[in-house]
């Protein structure tokens, strides 16, 4: 199968790959925008007698673990045209961005999927999840005063106090998007509002991101710092009580807002979002916010990844101490049996969408209970959040 890196000479095929897939058309003055957005992306495809039938894109980003930035390439564009649909294209293309991945030093992946089993037999696994709550009118009740103030404002009059807002709001999660200032104009903020809660000290603690339509605001983003910037936050969208009937917002699974309000009997939404894959376990492994002081003894991951054999293998982890590998096809006098698992499930435990005690019951890892509970007191005490698309 013929998998090339496509260059400015297939950019025009790429488009209309895209655009016959995902049945959108394209605006003459948004053509050479798009064209120019693909300067930045790796993207592969494969050929059939010189003719682009399938591709997949690879964006650079990186994303915040425990207070540093490690690189993640977001899968993106996955494309065929139906008469080569079923032939192996895309298994082929993920194989191959999995190599190209490791080699670009981006040692996880994230993307957001047309089916979540489709991915999962490439090794991704669901990400996080978030609420939406459904409020009317009379839900909007404010709650009591607090000292600060409120800041409004759109993309031509960007206020960067958001960023140090959402900084700080990310260390306190597994795995949300290091967003870049071009990435908070043109893909976040865009054409919404946004208003800014600032405590007496004008310091900035919350925001949200939010639009009004035919008398329904609409929350993309509900993000704070402490209790204050919710109450302030939360008064602030209850003024708006004469322009909505109607209120649906997006907030973190374990945000306290829905058992703050009045009313907590209200419609309530659960959904997945996202789905990530380590690219690179020793890699990952090595910058990994490990509780050191809990470990008494090694950690063993024997690790099954069909699609990256750089993966499959035996990892020994221990404090204060190079990591160690071996290939799990060999034999090795282990200090302790470990902990067996595939690449999904241990995307999943170290991203803390589960906890290593709920993979061991549903029969994802086998191992020791002893090991289940070290490993559980090793893992930060986090959970995974993750809001942007691409």
């Amino acid at each position: 199968m013929n998998i090339q890196k496509l260059n400015a000479n297939h950019y025009d095929e790429s488009l209309k790959l895209s655009s016959y897939a995902f049945q959108y058309k394209i605006a003459e003055e948004e053509y050479k925008k798009r064209i120019k957005s693909l300067e930045d992306q790796d993207i592969f495809g494969c050929f059939d007698d010189g003719k682009l039938v399938a591709k997949l894109h690879v964006r650079p980003y990186h994303i915040w673990l425990n207070q540093q930035k490690i690189k993640m390439g977001g899968i993106a564009g996955v494309a065929t045209y139906p008469e080569f649909r079923r032939k192996g294209y895309v298994k082929e293309l993920m194989k191959h961005s999995l190599i190209e991945m490791q080699k670009n030093g981006q040692i996880i992946s994230i993307l957001h999927p047309f089916s979540y089993a489709f991915y999962r037999k490439y090794g991704w696994e669901i990400l996080s999840n978030y609420i939406i709550i459904y409020l009317s009118k009379s839900d909007l009740i404010p709650k009591e005063n607090v000292s600060g103030y409120i800041k409004r404002f759109t993309a031509d009059s960007y206020n960067e106090d958001i960023e140090t807002i959402y900084d700080k709001h990310a260390q306190k999660y597994m795995g949300m998007l290091a967003r870049e200032r071009n990435w908070w104009k043109d893909s976040v903020v865009k054409d919404f509002y946004v208003a800014i809660y600032y405590n007496q000290e004008h310091k900035p603690l919350g925001y949200y991101i939010y639009q009004i339509k035919n008398s329904k605001m609409q929350i993309n983003e509900f993000v704070t710092i402490d209790h204050e910037a919710r109450l302030g936050l939360w008064n602030y969208i209850c003024q708006h009580d004469s322009m909505i009937n109607e209120l649906e917002m997006k907030a973190d699974m374990n945000d306290p807002i829905l058992y703050t309000i009045l009313n907590p009997k209200v419609k309530v939404e659960q959904k997945p979002f996202g789905m990530a894959r380590v690219v690179d376990v020793l890699a990952f492994l090595q910058v990994y916010p490990f509780n050191w002081l809990s470990m008494e003894r090694p950690i063993i991951f024997n690790i099954s990844d069909e699609h990256a054999s750089w993966n499959n293998r035996t990892f020994i982890i221990e404090p204060n101490k190079p990591i160690e590998y071996i290939n799990t096809d060999l034999t090795y006098k282990l200090p302790v049996e470990g902990l067996k698992m595939s690449i999904n499930t241990f995307t999943a435990l170290l991203l803390k969408y589960k906890t290593a005690s709920e993979l061991h019951e549903f029969g994802l890892i086998t191992g020791s209970e002893n090991d289940i509970s070290k490993l559980d007191n090793m893992l930060p005490n986090k959970t995974p959040r993750f809001l942007d698309g691409f």
